[in-house]
């Protein structure tokens, strides 16, 4: 009678999708599903387990909504709904899945909202949301999954807010943000939660501190900040983590000092400080991490100085100062490895001769030589101050939500490339992907309507033969990505880009820009930085 009744529902499931679901064996993980590996798992004449995907081409057409019956498969343990990218909501009737332990929901990519009911799974144990890019915040009621073990959030990038009695999540143990670039703040009851391992704040860029007595988790054994470039300060009660043994605080641009209670963390084996441009010092406390091996200060351009004490770390045998430029030399015991880089060995001074540019008839105005095209890009730029008329322009991009302040940069830069930008909707970071190396005339903008991601690119046609200055001026600008370009130079004004995590002026066919000793180092400290094609 319930196999009758479990299938009844797979009936509804497949007419939602219209395709047949398979008796599969087992449920393979995420990277080995294939085309052929969705469907369900018969246990005791019941449904078991039940996956649903669109990877390659799996459904024949979008799978819009589950059927409300769904939450009549009373036995349903594992539930994964991979890559539904038309999904938006899952029906209240998930309340109903008393026995489900799993419900993996990644790359639901418009899934907007999860039901209160959600809180009613008593025995969910893994809650996976990667790639939910729409989700803004989730119901109060997932605070109820007393036996929720791992809250998986990765890439959730409109999220704003978790729960504020997230702490009453008891049982949890791993709590994954990585690349929330719209989370601000962690909600004070975090302290609470007394069995948490692990706590990934990677690339949540837009967070804005951490909680006064983050020492009070002292289960955890991995922590990484990787990222989070508006945090300046590190509570003084991490020093009570002492299960800790890396300490990734890399690419925390705001970062000022570290709390001089860090020389207590006895276990520390690995500090990494690679591109934290604001650190100045480093507290002598540092010398009592006996068990310290590794200490990278990469880019670190600000940082003046060494404590003495660092002479103390018996263990040290690798540490890497490279760009560290206003670092006096330091003298160490034979057993240390010193990375260091030379600025000035890296300097790039021959560059192509920009009239040998060969014609391109897909250049809009094709009946311009290359002398014509960097002759007039020149002369917008230093027409920059006394603009052409732009006031089009301005609108066009004011209509599409960009603020006034942005508008009128990037409607002066589309008229030095001829031609428009478009807004891109794509929620994955494109500097990170290396497969999407098509025609690219993209920009991206953030809740606040300011542009924080430039990408031309252009297969067979060079758009730039200069860096805009006038880009230095979107002081929210996180990547530029300007591949196949025959820029000469890279402008001192670069630096003042603060928010820049992500730079590629990469090329196949001439040497690298010019780039200055005073910029370089600001250039090495970013996430990613780009200056030669890589194979």
């Amino acid at each position: 009678m319930k196999q009758s009744k479990d299938k009844l529902i797979l009936n509804d499931i497949e007419c939602a999708f219209g395709g047949e679901l398979q008796e599969l064996n087992e449920i393979k993980s995420f990277q080995n599903i294939s085309e052929q590996n969705f469907g369900f798992i018969f246990e005791n004449d019941c449904v078991s387990s039940l996956i649903i995907s669109t990877l390659h081409g799996a459904l024949s057409k979008p799978l819009l909504e589950l059927p409300k019956s769904i939450g009549g498969l009373e036995h349903l343990k594992d539930l994964r709904l991979i890559d539904c990218r038309e999904l938006t909501s899952i029906p209240r009737s998930i309340g109903n899945l008393k026995n489900l332990n799993m419900l993996d929901c990644t790359g639901c990519r418009s899934l907007n909202t999860l039901p209160v009911e959600l809180g009613f799974l008593k025995n969910l144990e893994h809650l996976n949301l990667t790639d939910c890019f729409s989700i803004k915040d989730l119901p109060s009621t997932l605070v109820n999954l007393k036996n929720l073990k791992s809250l998986t959030l990765r890439n959730c990038q409109t999220l704003t807010s978790l729960p504020p009695h997230l702490g009453d999540l008891t049982s949890l143990q791993v709590l994954d943000l990585e690349n929330c670039r719209s989370l601000k703040k962690l909600p004070e009851s975090i302290i609470d939660l007394p069995n948490l391992r692990i706590l990934c704040l990677k690339s949540c860029n837009l967070l804005e501190g951490l909680p006064k007595d983050i020492g009070n988790l002292q289960t955890l054994n991995g922590l990484n900040f990787n990222g989070c470039s508006r945090i300046t300060s590190i509570p003084e009660s991490i020093s009570k983590l002492f299960l800790i043994t890396c300490l990734d605080l890399s690419y925390c641009y705001s970062l000022v000092e570290l709390p001089d209670s860090i020389g207590t963390m006895i276990n520390l084996n690995t500090i990494t400080l690679k591109g934290c441009r604001e650190l100045v010092s480093l507290p002598s406390s540092i010398g009592n991490l006996k068990n310290l091996r590794r200490l990278d200060l990469y880019a670190c351009k600000n940082l003046e100085k060494l404590p003495d004490s660092i002479k103390k770390l018996i263990n040290l045998v690798n540490l890497d100062i490279s760009y560290c430029v206003m670092l006096s030399d330091f003298n160490s015991n034979s057993n240390l490895t010193i990375i260091k880089s030379q600025i000035g060995s890296m300097e790039n001074p021959v560059v192509d001769n920009i009239y040998n540019i060969k014609p391109n008839p897909h250049f809009p105005d094709h009946e311009l030589s290359p002398y014509s095209i960097k002759d007039y890009q020149e002369k917008i730029q230093s027409d920059y101050v006394n603009p052409w008329d732009t006031s089009d322009k301005i609108d066009h991009y004011l209509n599409q939500g960009v603020v006034l302040q942005d508008a009128r940069i990037i409607a002066q830069f589309s008229i030095l490339l001829k031609r428009d930008l478009i807004q891109t909707e794509i929620y994955t970071n494109l500097d990170e992907n290396q497969d999407d190396m098509h025609w690219m005339f993209h920009y991206k903008i953030n809740r606040d309507r300011r542009v924080i991601e430039l990408h031309i690119h252009h297969t067979d046609t060079t758009y730039l033969t200069l860096f805009p200055k006038l880009l230095c001026s979107l002081d929210q600008l996180e990547v530029i990505r300007f591949p196949n370009n025959y820029i000469e130079k890279i402008p001192e004004c670069v630096a003042n880009l603060k928010a820049l995590r992500a730079f590629d002026v990469s090329n196949f066919y001439r040497p690298s820009p010019i780039i200055s000793e005073s910029v370089r180092p600001f250039l090495e400290s970013l996430e990613k930085y780009n200056e030669f094609y890589n194979f």
